[in-house]
């Protein structure tokens, strides 16, 4: 049975540094510094309500603004992934959590990470006193890509057979940027969830603006989102950290090529991983010191993938 994590995707409208397409007016969301600056901040309730506001179809603005509760947002250190990753986004509302995690790269490892991390949610009160709790656990995974095969801007999926859902009890939202750029700049119409996601990445176009309802909440993330944007650091955004993410890929995607029995060496399958890894990196601006660097390979071994994809 082929899975979504298997299929191929493709960067094309993606947010990164070499894009034909126009820079934005401020940082956008796929900068994980950026989003955390202006999302993970109780001063900032008001741009995580407006936000989840146009995800949720369940509940209005003023629910989310009046019952949201920030979680510590580490992950508890029980092995390598989670000792090395943190969380984008973490809150409670109405005794539901919600998870909201920002993928700037396609990443198998990264995804399945985040995947294990809602089931741990799930289970996080599990037992008080001699009553088991299981929570709601919704994550919502906002990509900077999208799969090749997947028409659709944003999915959801449970745990599930042919016919029944096990449980509604955990659910993962997958939401395409890149797909939702890509009908923009071919100018498909948009929902208003499409728009606010435009917006807050900070696409340009008085038509963009004048097609969704103005209001004092996204002025104000507007406002503070390009005065963090003077901040040169950050708009620094096609490093994106990405020394760090690259080896903690490489590290488990390597880990995950070893389980299937490919131990060590430039072998089929981790030759695969490394191929693919490096075209997705160079794709989204990573320095190709920093590619050959953290995959361990040379300036002509990357040339020679670089020059075949």
């Amino acid at each position: 049975m082929q899975t979504l994590l298997e299929e191929e995707t493709t960067n094309e409208y993606a947010y990164k540094p070499k894009s034909k397409l126009p820079r934005p007016i401020h940082i956008p969301l796929v900068n994980d510094r950026m989003f955390k600056k202006m999302f993970y901040n109780e001063n900032h309730k008001n741009f995580i309500a407006m936000l989840l506001s146009y995800i949720l179809d369940d509940l209005t603005y003023e629910e989310i603004f009046q019952n949201l509760i920030f979680i510590k947002p580490t992950i508890d250190n029980q092995n390598y992934y989670d000792a090395i990753s943190t969380v984008d986004l973490l809150v409670e509302i109405k005794n539901k959590i919600y998870n909201i995690e920002i993928n700037n790269i396609f990443s198998k490892t990264a995804l399945e990470r985040n995947i294990d991390y809602a089931n741990k949610l799930y289970s996080s009160k599990r037992k008080k006193g001699k009553k088991y709790l299981f929570d709601y656990s919704i994550q919502i995974n906002i990509n900077n890509f999208q799969f090749k095969e997947d028409s659709e801007v944003i999915r959801t999926f449970y745990i599930r057979d042919n016919e029944y859902i096990l449980t509604d009890k955990i659910k993962y939202v997958y939401i395409s940027l890149s797909k939702i750029r890509e009908k923009y700049y071919n100018k498909e119409k948009l929902n208003d969830l499409e728009r606010i996601l435009l917006i807050l990445n900070g696409e340009k176009g008085e038509k963009l603006e004048n097609m969704i309802k103005v209001n004092d909440v996204l002025d104000e993330y507007r406002r503070k989102a390009m005065d963090a944007s003077e901040i040169e650091e950050l708009w620094k955004y096609m490093s994106y950290n990405k020394e760090e993410e690259a080896e903690m890929i490489r590290q488990g995607d390597l880990y995950y090529a070893e389980e299937k029995g490919i131990k060590k060496g430039i072998k089929k399958g981790i030759a695969q991983t490394i191929k693919t890894n490096a075209i997705n990196l160079h794709n989204n601006g990573v320095l190709d010191e920093l590619i050959c660097k953290s995959s361990d390979i040379s300036q002509e071994e990357l040339a020679k993938i670089l020059e075949n994809d």
